[in-house]
């Protein structure tokens, strides 16, 4: 009976990283496979033609890491993939429900860790479409990992802001209680 309880309260636990990376998987995956089925390889499509050189969708593969680095390593990136990904899963029981930024952050990139590695695992690479200026191309699982580590940076400085206002407040008790000390054994009458 004990383990029951552990497992729902450890299912109820994960459910909003279920939920959030289960909604960032769908759209990945059927975004890729959309411009599969009807992009080329190197094909482009604009939307609005008037800004087709800043936004387009193009369809590319990447076998490399984030803005098509190391490319070529795609099975090294399956391995360390995996593992930071379950490393992510196996933290997540261990983040506070009030932090609920840093579960943010979590779930986002977890998310998008898994839709690539649908990809690399089922195509050997990972399908890229979202081409804005000159920058990289990218896809919906890279702008979930990349607004993930943004929600984390976001609850960096929040928690730094209050380690800094805690430690703020104890330093003005101790001020305050020599204060206190001090005026009492100035206020001492003489005799």
């Amino acid at each position: 009976r004990t383990i029951e309880v552990d497992l729902k309260k450890q299912l109820r636990n994960y459910l909003f990283l279920i939920l959030i990376a289960g909604l960032i998987i769908l759209a990945d995956q059927a975004s890729k496979n959309w411009i599969r089925e009807n992009l080329a390889l190197g094909e482009t499509y604009c939307v609005i033609d008037s800004i087709c050189e800043q936004v387009r969708f193009v369809h590319w593969f990447n076998t490399g890491v984030a803005f098509g680095m190391f490319q070529g390593n795609g099975d090294l990136f399956k391995i360390t993939s995996s593992l930071i990904t379950l490393a992510i899963i196996a933290f997540y029981s261990q983040v506070p429900e009030k932090d609920w930024l840093l579960r943010i952050a979590l779930a986002f990139e977890t998310g998008g860790a898994i839709g690539n590695l649908i990809d690399r695992f089922m195509i050997g690479h990972v399908t890229d479409f979202v081409a804005v200026g000159n920058f990289a191309v990218f896809n919906v699982a890279d702008a979930c990992i990349n607004i993930g580590i943004g929600f984390m940076l976001l609850w960096v400085i929040k928690d730094e802001i209050k380690s800094r206002k805690e430690k703020l407040a104890v330093v003005n008790v101790i001020e305050d209680d020599e204060t206190i000390v001090n005026e009492s054994t100035n206020n001492d009458p003489v005799i």
